[in-house]
């Protein structure tokens, strides 16, 4: 064994644990943007039964704020 090997084997060791922590970091990152991601995803699910339920109220001749002046549409 010539004497780099053991240097070379302890900088291996150092960036081993280095990615170890490092991918601990992302794996946490991966679970909180998870967890962002289904919040999200019902206020997504939410939003469109509102806007459902608005569209089917429109449909049925119910008045809404601002129609008359063509005022307060999303959609054309």
């Amino acid at each position: 064994m010539s004497g780099s090997e053991p240097d070379r084997l302890t900088g291996l060791e150092e960036a081993s644990l280095f990615a170890e922590r490092r991918l601990d970091e992302l794996h946490e990152q991966v679970l909180a943007l998870s967890g962002r991601l289904e919040m999200l995803a019902r206020r997504l699910e939410r939003l469109e039964h509102v806007v459902g339920e608005i569209r089917e109220g429109g449909a049925a001749g119910e008045e809404h704020p601002g129609d008359d002046a063509g005022e307060g549409h999303l959609v054309d």
